[in-house]
């Protein structure tokens, strides 16, 4: 490892012309750059920024183009630098800044970057950056130039909220161990139906239908499928989600979710027998080859199997075209392509459509499956028996674009016989003493409700991974200041749910009388974290805060 340089100018970079070395500090450890910062320190009009290590991602500039706004670098970046990317100029004469990639082609042994915006001069020198190079150039183009507050100067906004002392007695202030354990939970994507297991119903001996005996409906759409890392911490949740299916009563294997692609059709030539897929890295990635057999799925007419011929992906246009063998019969750009990676298992599962494809035609066979399906958006946080649960901070991250299409509900909910004793059964009221009734609730009717209450943004991720395991669209994330009751205890029953849509909530009402929506957002990720202590409930610290909450 070898410690390196990067040099900002103060007077120029900085979008106020001043520095913040503390807050600079902060928000490069905060960020997703992952060699270590050592030091910042600076000296006229430079601010250096030094790391343990060089920083992923430059190339070193050998030519400029003002006509086509290309920047020639040295070595083959096509596969770093895609249409779209952002990318930034450093230690140049006089093109220092950020720009928008429309290309990146290989151009002998060098790379050809194609930028939206004009390049101001046509001196070819200084370095062209991506991934972590881009990243600390975004920090710097953002950064305000103020210090943090002082956590102990009461004009300022506290870093922290502490309490001056925890159960133990110990100073909060302190490196002590805390009391209890910490967990992070996030809710269902509420883009994606295929995560919301929360309210969804288990189907048990499908005997799904076919035409062909090798592609398989089961009639239902969106099954669950928490093993592709599409909900936080899968591993550990409670419930039998898995897909099961057998032939003649036998179970056969299942191709693993994250080796099984989907892609949207964005055109299709039927002439040239040809389908168009709106993403590049299908191809680029070598995710789709030649022979590979492919399943259209919820097209007008082209539902059925194919083989590849050809496989051409178009970096400038972001998209894949695949010409097939067989004849396309519709020229109704709509459905999905589906294909999988096939290591000798039988079959693979597309949830979202609730179907099966064989490799191999089950001519003969009985063929059923075991799932869950999705119901609606309802997702819920609660202790478990004798916990508390404190819930100390939250956030939301959003896909972009999302399409926040529906109205966001976050409702606490506990025991009718504390929270509105009149009403409970052993006070000659109408409902069973533990059943749950609504006693706070949070609306968020558009994004911007949520980011008026943002105590800040992280910095934007692009779009990073690939297409399986990865971000296809880039990520925006903020805490927010969530206000509603922080202390759910077990003992009262009281339990956190989300939900999209459906019937506005109501103190007193019911789980049975409210009515989650199950309509979800549009794109591809919208998800709330809660980041919370559990801890044991003592001896009759529920019924002491819920004497304070009347007090």
């Amino acid at each position: 490892m070898s410690a390196t340089k990067y040099t900002f100018s103060i007077s120029v970079d900085f979008p106020y012309a001043k520095v913040s070395t503390d807050r600079l500090n902060s928000d490069i450890r905060t960020s997703t750059i992952t060699i270590a910062l050592d030091y910042i320190n600076t000296s006229g009009d430079d601010c250096d920024v030094w790391f343990k290590d060089a920083l992923d991602g430059k190339s070193a500039i050998t030519a400029v183009d003002q006509g086509t706004k290309t920047f020639t670098i040295t070595g083959d970046h096509t596969g770093d630098v895609a249409a779209e990317d952002s990318v930034t100029v450093r230690d140049s004469t006089g093109n220092n800044g950020l720009y928008t990639v429309v290309s990146a082609t290989l151009d002998g042994s060098d790379t050809d970057v194609v930028v939206s915006e004009a390049i101001p001069d046509t001196t070819a020198d200084g370095d062209l950056g991506w991934n972590e190079v881009y990243l600390l150039a975004y920090l710097v183009s953002i950064h305000s130039g103020e210090p943090l507050p002082n956590p102990l100067d009461s004009d300022g906004v506290p870093i922290y909220t502490m309490k001056d002392r925890q159960e133990d007695g110990a100073a909060r202030i302190v490196q002590v161990g805390r009391i209890g354990s910490d967990l992070v939970r996030a809710t269902h994507n509420l883009c994606d139906r295929t995560t919301w297991y929360t309210d969804s119903t288990q189907v048990e001996s499908n005997a799904p239908t076919t035409s062909d005996d090798k592609i398989y409906t089961t009639g239902d759409t969106n099954l669950i499928c928490i093993t592709r890392g599409r909900v936080l911490k899968e591993h550990n949740l409670n419930g039998d989600y898995d897909v099961v299916v057998y032939a003649d009563a036998v179970e056969v294997t299942i191709v693993d979710p994250l080796s099984v692609y989907r892609a949207a059709i964005t055109a299709v030539d039927t002439g040239n027998k040809k389908f168009t897929l709106g993403d590049a890295c299908w191809g680029r990635g070598s995710y789709v080859n030649d022979g590979d057999t492919l399943t259209v799925i919820g097209s007008t007419g082209n539902d059925k199997q194919y083989t590849v011929t050809d496989v051409v992906y178009d970096l400038d246009a972001n998209t894949t075209t695949v010409t097939v063998s067989e004849a396309v019969a519709s020229a109704v750009v709509d459905g999905y392509l589906n294909w999988a990676t096939w290591d000798g298992e039988d079959c693979y599962v597309v949830y979202e459509e609730g179907m099966v494809i064989f490799g191999v035609a089950q001519t003969g066979s009985t063929i059923t499956a075991d799932y869950s399906k999705a119901g609606t958006s309802d997702w819920v946080i609660e202790p478990i028996a004798g916990k508390v649960l404190c819930i100390e901070d939250a956030e939301a991250q959003f896909a972009d674009p999302v399409n926040y299409s529906s109205t966001v509900y976050y409702e606490v909910f506990g025991y009718v016989v504390y929270f509105a004793p009149e009403y409970a059964e052993s006070n000659g009221g109408p409902l069973p003493d533990l059943t749950r009734i609504i006693i706070d609730f949070d609306v968020y009717r558009s994004i911007d409700q949520m980011v008026d209450e943002a105590r800040g943004a992280y910095p934007y991720i692009p779009s990073i991974g690939g297409p399986t395991r990865g971000m296809h669209t880039p990520r925006f994330g903020f805490p927010f200041r969530y206000t509603t009751i922080r202390s759910l205890y077990s003992s009262l029953g009281m339990q956190l749910r989300c939900r999209l849509g459906g019937g506005y909530p109501q103190i007193g009402m019911t789980l049975a009388q409210r009515t989650p929506g199950s309509v979800p957002f549009g794109g591809e990720r919208a998800t709330a974290s809660f980041y919370c202590t559990s801890k044991i409930e003592a001896a009759g610290e529920a019924l002491t805060w819920l004497m304070a909450q009347a007090d």
